[in-house]
């Protein structure tokens, strides 16, 4: 079965438009569900016989999501990114490479890690790594 960004089996847990992008969200438990119905300023969605478990949502997974992605085409990212995290919903927009020059790692000035390869004695990994700098199993 394909699920795209989905989750099976947990809902909501999807990417969702946005005016500017998309914004990766999982507010799958019944506490956070809530939380998220508060944030969209429809707290009947957690009473909502369609939504009020986790396996009713899963159910009517396509209903949920209709309704998330109309409240977040109405918002930036930046907004929305920003009012979630601050509501505890976890939400994160989604990196590319190219953002990869622009986080905090790489501001700092960190050296990424280098790796023994075939082809070279060390390598340097080019993006912000974290970790210790031999290679994972």
């Amino acid at each position: 079965m394909r699920a795209g960004s989905r989750l099976p089996g947990s809902t909501p847990h999807n990417l969702y438009a946005v005016q500017d992008g998309n914004i990766a969200m999982a507010a799958t438990s019944d506490s956070v569900f809530h939380r998220l119905a508060a944030v969209m300023k429809q707290p009947q969605l957690g009473e909502d016989p369609r939504f009020t478990t986790g396996l009713a949502r899963v159910r009517s997974q396509d209903a949920l999501d209709e309704v998330i992605s109309a409240w977040t085409r109405t918002f930036t990212l930046s907004e929305l990114e920003g009012l979630l995290q601050s509501s505890d919903v976890p939400a994160s927009r989604i990196f590319t490479i190219a953002d990869s020059s622009t986080t905090l790692t790489t501001r700092r000035g960190a050296r990424s890690p280098t790796y023994p390869t075939a082809t070279a004695s060390r390598s340097r990994c080019r993006l912000p790594c974290r970790g210790s700098a031999t290679r994972p199993p």
